[in-house]
């Protein structure tokens, strides 16, 4: 009996010495990736894989570094046996998802997503990439579904609010492309998809008080949060009056904030984005922000405003940085 334990107990410090030797070889291969390049990194983890044949991490690695080689058929191939692992990942879903997209079989990836998703339902990335899917199918009613799901399930997920910020826009719904729009750029601030965010959030600014039927539909036939949201912007219209521009925005916005919170909405409607331009108006921040914002529509004219306040620009940069934007779940409203 005591033979029998020892054994067993050797064999078990044994997997684990052999599991963390994987792990090691795992995160020095895709560690130094830039460095050694695609290539190089595929003969490693061929090498560590001899080893330890049936590491689930170096063969996820491997598939990972062939997406990055846009080498699709090889992530199919080497991904789909993963998906049937009692411990596969929902990266290993969505890399097999997002090579089937690449090379555009739609419905192979809508598949394998779907079967992602039922392990994960609380995986965001997988309905972002559904989402996508089902866009490349030409299917946007479901797409928009799918991305809204995804909002819901973890609202931290930037790739959500981009595509839906852009399927309102064009599908004459202003106020939740302004809306998902701003969250978007407030996610992810720093890409070429900031600049087209910026520039749509603008358009869309425009586009929601180019008539007063527009916001009034919300008013009239929206689902109470955008009743009330539609309701408070409605009240500010006349300082638009000249014409829909960064500090006319301003302006409306900021009217729109102080209202917000001197109601009832904030209690009933608790929404992050709104408590962040608050803490940015509070602080002062608040035009710098709005400057930021739509900086995209007019390039010129947004330069010109930071020569002149630098010190207002260098204090929300550094708020900027410091005050991560932090969605919350359970902040989702439908419409």
């Amino acid at each position: 009996m005591k033979k029998t334990f020892l054994l067993a107990s050797l064999m078990s410090l044994g997997l684990g010495a052999m599991a963390q030797s994987a792990e090691a070889d795992s995160k020095d291969i895709m560690g130094s990736l830039q460095d050694i390049g695609f290539g190089k990194a595929i003969e490693r983890l061929d090498a560590s894989l001899k080893q330890y044949p049936d590491n689930y991490e170096l063969q996820q690695d491997k598939v990972l570094v062939n997406y990055y080689n846009r080498n699709f058929s090889n992530v199919i191939s080497l991904g789909k046996p993963l998906l049937e692992r009692s411990d596969a990942q929902d990266m290993v879903f969505q890399l097999v998802g997002s090579a089937y997209s690449s090379i555009v079989q739609y419905k192979d990836a809508i598949k394998v997503l779907s079967k992602g998703i039922n392990k994960f339902p609380n995986s965001a990335l997988l309905y972002a990439e559904l989402g996508s899917a089902y866009l490349g199918d030409l299917d946007q009613k479901e797409a928009i579904k799918v991305f809204e799901k995804g909002i819901q399930v973890d609202p931290n997920i930037s790739g959500n609010y981009y595509e839906l910020a852009k399927l309102y826009a064009t599908n004459n719904n202003p106020l939740w492309s302004v809306l998902y729009g701003e969250m978007f750029v407030d996610l992810e601030s720093l890409t070429p998809r900031t600049k087209e965010i910026k520039i749509l959030l603008f358009n869309q600014y425009k586009a929601l008080f180019a008539s007063s039927t527009v916001i009034g539909k919300y008013i009239s036939s929206g689902k109470p949060f955008e009743k009330a949201v539609a309701t408070t912007l409605e009240k500010y219209t006349n300082i638009l009056s000249d014409g829909v521009t960064t500090e006319s925005l301003i302006a409306l916005r900021g009217q729109f904030i102080v209202d917000w919170f001197q109601s009832d909405n904030y209690k009933t409607y608790p929404f992050r984005l709104f408590d962040r331009e608050r803490q940015l108006l509070k602080q002062g921040n608040f035009e710098a922000y709005n400057q930021w914002l739509f900086s995209s529509s007019n390039e010129a004219a947004y330069n010109n405003w930071a020569s002149l306040h630098q010190d207002d620009l260098n204090a929300f940069n550094t708020f900027h940085r410091s005050v991560i934007f932090k969605p919350l779940k359970g902040e989702y409203y439908s419409h």
